[in-house]
């Protein structure tokens, strides 16, 4: 039976080739493990790279995968074409020093003609022109029709990316018919026409090319092959385009249900259908790995493809968010392969939600924005755009520049990229500027040699001996500094730990004999460390030797908590899984902080679960060591790295035994029970998808217990509680005492309100037909009992004004002036009034249009506020 749908044609492909001795891995993730080279997995070999290159062994000779896949390299194609996409699966077979070309096309061809059974008539190879032997296998050990080999050049039938392994390629191509083509009868592959599909790569590893642009045969030639899962699916299910598959049909179909858009009824409005329907899959599998929108790097590649999908909905006349309704629908296509997608469904949704509630109404703004300026542009007979307007979208709205771009191209108007992409670089020069604000008056000054550089041993040593090379005072480079002076050190050798990798520095003192200077913070450019200080003590010169000594106390809690920090994130990856990635961390002396992507709040079981995980690794003593090595085999260790972080060649890893393992430049302490406690004393989201969990460890958890500890002895010594174990069910008899006091108090303030009411409701006179109430309380009454007299006085009436003095509970005196809505119509203006008011009895106040209250002092002016009032209302 041939395989049709797209889980039948993965399943069938993998037990193939795992048949014929293939180890069968499952998808990596889309987030590519130690390879700062690229953001997001592309291609079915990327994971595997390291392999290619020999610089780590595979598990197998032979793997097999189905890798999922986003690409945004042909993003504008998605949705005009029948064959482009952002999301999609490779499915691959490789072999490392293992098979070569001979087994990698006979299994080819055997799979697609026998297995898929697609018929020979319409199948095309193309192979390298210089290639010979791949033409050899392919006539003597296929039946691949010889007029259908196809000899292309370097450009189309050779892989290689700069320098390291290459080799020349062959690939098979699907015949549509002499209808889907350019009409010329020679055409064939290589043409640019649509009507030959390629659906399957064989790539021939089998040089290295070096600087010199030599190729050098390699002794263990590789095979690295993709065939596109939804392009042999087309093929299969006899589909012009990957949108009319039957598993992304119903997505897509889905998509036009909620816009209520029929397909196949206008051209612009399929695309739109067809880029939706593309995008919220790659939405969908970037979020279960983990990638959050943002503004820079993955996040930004997953925020764009959002706000795409979204401003394409708007197109079709949405105008709400709806990319999350889809989710579930993507998720039932996929959940068979992917099961992790329905573990993590509905935090999916929330985080597709959020961006699209964030950016839903920006899109709008900012959309209507354009179109005015479009507009403005089209009236004088222009044609461009100013880059400053665009650039200000993006800056003020977060308005994307290719978005941009697109509506302007659908109205026929330019803009100015070159100068867009300068006010971008001067934005980024400006927060460069502000980051590196201490630093600045160093990088100006010409005078100090960047090639001094500070020795740092303070991983090991708490003091040193040192010599002064550089004193900077008010930002100059001086020779010598005296008593009180403030300055700026820089030293040949340290044991102070600069600030960096959120880890605070070390304090402490500089001092001989007769010299004594007060460390007070250390920062660190490039590989000199500046030293914030003040002279306590002598006089100092450039060249003078001293003595380095830390603060002893404060590194050892500081390193507790750096400690900590590794020991959270470990448990956190134990408890949630891969989806934990670090966000941010802060580590001082007396707290730490750890940001992570996780979009919903931890509630306090798993709170009591991170915390006792934690407390059970302090508990077993664990050895904490570093080990300084190349930067790819500490990739190798899979030690946790930040992916934006640039590393350098030679790199410090952190092990905590072999439960934690991390790049990091910090200090730690040598054993996990010298931090004695660990206390988890919040958690909170500090954006989207990201939190941040707060601790304290060691000394400061036992504070933390003493406060506490005084605060249940200061409670139960006030409300005479024997067993402190009753404190909380005497709070709780409190509590509910005070809920009934509060319904008596409230009872008693509406009862006194009505009785105030009857008392006062006739006290009036009329000036010009306007009911006027001139009011003076001498009992004392709160302030929201008296504003409340004043409602019911003006309410449901017509034309009434009140003005009503009183000194409240609290002892203050206040005047009150209130009006029925419809006064304001007859241009009554309380704000006027209470200015004249404020005026003669030296008070303040605030209120809206229909009340207004004033505190005053003196107390002598209540009838000459009235007075006013009158000759207001007269005059009307």
């Amino acid at each position: 039976m041939v395989p049709i749908k797209l889980n039948e044609i993965r399943e069938e492909y993998l037990r193939f080739f795992e048949k014929r001795d293939h180890l069968k891995l499952e998808s990596f993730s889309l987030v590519p493990k130690n390879d700062e080279s690229i953001l997001i997995i592309n291609s079915g070999m990327v994971p595997f790279k390291n392999y290619f290159d020999g610089t780590k062994k595979p598990p197998h000779g032979r793997l097999t995968t189905c890798q999922k896949c986003v690409r945004t390299i042909d993003i504008d194609n998605v949705g005009k074409t029948s064959r482009h996409a952002s999301f999609f699966e490779m499915l691959g077979n490789f072999s490392f020093g293992d098979y070569f070309k001979k087994e990698a096309i006979e299994w080819a061809w055997e799979f697609v003609t026998e297995t898929l059974k697609i018929s020979k008539d319409k199948l095309w190879v193309s192979v390298y022109e210089e290639d010979k032997e791949t033409v050899k296998i392919w006539k003597t050990l296929t039946d691949v029709h010889e007029k259908k080999i196809v000899f292309l050049g370097k450009k189309d039938n050779f892989w290689e990316i700069g320098t390291g392994p290459c080799g020349p390629c062959s690939e098979i191509y699907f015949d549509r018919g002499f209808q889907f083509g350019c009409k010329k009868q020679n055409c064939k592959p290589g043409c640019n026409c649509d009507r030959f599909i390629e659906f399957w790569n064989l790539v021939f590893t089998q040089f290295e090319k070096n600087k010199f642009g030599e190729y050098i045969k390699l002794n263990k030639p590789n095979i690295d092959t993709g065939m596109g899962l939804e392009r042999i699916a087309c093929i299969i299910q006899g589909k012009n385009s990957i949108f009319d598959i039957n598993e992304t049909k119903k997505i897509l179909l889905e998509i036009s249900n909620i816009t209520k858009i029929n397909y196949e009824k206008s051209e612009e409005n399929d695309i739109s259908l067809r880029i939706i329907t593309d995008h919220i899959k790659s939405c969908v599998f970037l979020v279960s790995d983990s990638i959050l929108p943002s503004n820079e790097g993955r996040g930004y590649v997953l925020r764009r493809l959002i706000r795409r999908a979204e401003k394409n909905g708007i197109m079709l006349g949405l105008n709400e968010s709806f990319l999350y309704k889809i989710v579930n629908c993507v998720i039932q296509e996929y959940s068979f392969t992917y099961p992790e997608l329905l573990e993590k469904k509905e935090y999916i949704k929330e985080i597709i939600k959020d961006e699209e509630e964030k950016f839903f109404k920006t899109l709008e703004i900012g959309i209507e924005i354009l179109k005015n300026n479009i507009e403005r542009v089209k009236n004088v007979n222009e044609e461009t755009i100013s880059a400053e307007i665009i650039f200000n979208l993006y800056d003020t709205y977060g308005f994307p520049f290719d978005l941009a771009c697109e509506i302007l191209e659908e109205n026929g108007i330019k803009t100015d990229k070159t100068k867009f992409d300068s006010l971008m670089e001067n934005q980024k020069n400006c927060a460069r500027s502000a980051k590196n604000k201490k630093l600045k008056s160093f990088e100006d000054k010409k005078n100090l040699n960047l090639k001094e550089k500070t020795l740092f041993v303070g991983y090991d040593n708490f003091e040193c001996d040192s010599q002064i090379l550089s004193i900077y005072k008010n930002s100059e480079n001086v020779k010598e500094a005296k008593e009180n002076d403030k300055l700026s050190i820089i030293l040949n050798k340290t044991v102070f730990y600069a600030e960096s990798g959120g880890q605070v520095s070390d304090c402490g003192y500089l001092f001989s004999p007769n010299i004594k200077i007060k460390v007070l913070n250390v920062i660190k450019q490039n590989e000199i460390f500046i030293l914030e200080t003040e002279i306590e003590k002598g006089k100092i010169k450039v060249g003078d030797k001293l003595k380095c000594q830390i603060n002893i106390n404060k590194r050892k809690e500081i390193s507790k908590n750096h400690t900590c920090v590794h020991l959270l994130q470990s448990s956190l990856i134990k408890i949630f899984g891969n989806q934990i990635q670090q966000k941010g961390s802060y580590v001082s002396d007396e707290k730490f902080h750890f940001d992570f992507s996780y979009s919903k709040p931890i509630n306090q079981e798993e709170l009591e679960k991170i915390e006792k995980e934690i407390n059970n690794k302090i508990l077993e003593n664990l050895d904490v060591y570093t080990i300084e090595t190349d930067k790819e085999l500490a990739k190798n260790m899979d030690a946790i790295s930040i992916f934006d972080k640039k590393y350098k060649e030679k790199v410090r890893v952190v092990k905590i035994d072999d439960y934690s393992t991390e790049f990091c430049g910090g200090t730690h302490v040598k054993k996990t029970g010298e931090i004695g406690i660990c206390k988890i004393i919040s958690q909170r989201s500090v954006s989207n998808g990201v939190r941040r969990i707060e601790g304290i460890s060691g000394l400061s958890v036992l504070n933390l217990l003493l406060v506490k500890e005084g605060v249940i002895s200061e409670i139960s010594e006030i409300f005479k509680i024997k067993d402190k174990k009753n404190i909380i069910k005497k709070i709780q008899n409190i509590s509910e005492e005070l809920k009934e006091n509060k319904k008596e108090i409230k009872l008693l303030k509406t009862n006194l309100l009505e009785k105030l009411f009857l008392e006062l409701s006739t006290k009036f006179e009329y000036i010009n037909k306007i009911k006027t109430f001139f009011l003076q309380i001498n009992k004392k009454y709160d302030t929201e009992l008296l504003r409340n007299l004043c409602d019911l006085l003006t309410k449901n009436s017509d034309k009434v004004f009140v003005i009503l003095s009183a000194k409240t509970d609290k002892n203050i005196n206040i005047i009150l002036l209130a009006i029925s809505k419809n006064m304001i119509d007859v241009g009554i203006s309380l704000e006027k009034i209470s200015e004249d008011i404020i005026k003669i009895t030296k008070g303040s106040g605030g209120g809206k249009s229909d009340f207004f209250q004033i505190n005053y002092g003196d107390a002598t002016k209540i009838q000459e506020s009235f007075e006013i009032v009158k000759k207001i209302l007269e005059k009307i």
